[in-house]
């Protein structure tokens, strides 16, 4: 029990975004490497921070420890964001469709798993209408705004 709460601590302290800015220009620099002129230093570099990004990501959540709302961004939600804003989401995009870098699928693979745990099929389908449905309300009110602007315009002419 107390294992698991320092490790919460732990992942708490990664929701720093400095943190995964560093390792973030680390690993971008070694994507940016040839393949041929890559040191056994610098993959064992890339290694490591693959398994951070991972051990980070493993750690579960506790919402009665965190006492959240239910609609408030768990510890969880807030690390994934700092990776998102530090670029890892393009990295891993990157390290996942180069032929160059298989020797680290199965850390993406399983650092993506991570990233979706602790989320429903359900939220994420139900996410994804909510933002698409705010995309089509704006449009709907730009197309009204102008049919409205004819429509004054058609009114100020017959006057």
């Amino acid at each position: 029990m107390a294992l698991n709460s320092q490790l919460r601590k732990y992942k708490e302290a990664f929701t720093v975004e400095t943190v995964f800015q560093v390792l973030g220009s680390i690993l971008g620099k070694f994507c940016q490497k040839e393949y041929d002129k890559r040191t056994d230093d610098d993959i064992h570099l890339v290694e490591r921070i693959l398994g951070i990004v991972r051990n980070v990501l493993h750690v579960p959540t506790d919402p009665t420890e965190e006492k959240r709302t239910s609609d408030d961004v768990s510890v969880h939600d807030q690390v994934i964001w700092s990776l998102h804003t530090n670029g890892f989401f393009e990295l891993f995009t990157y390290i996942a469709s180069s032929s160059e870098e298989q020797d680290w699928l199965l850390y993406i693979a399983e650092i993506m798993f991570l990233m979706m745990r602790e989320h429903t099929p359900s939220s994420l389908a139900s996410a994804l209408r909510g933002s698409r449905a705010l995309e089509e309300k704006e449009q709907d009110i730009r197309e009204l705004s102008l049919l409205l602007q004819r429509e004054q315009a058609m009114k100020a002419k017959k006057s």
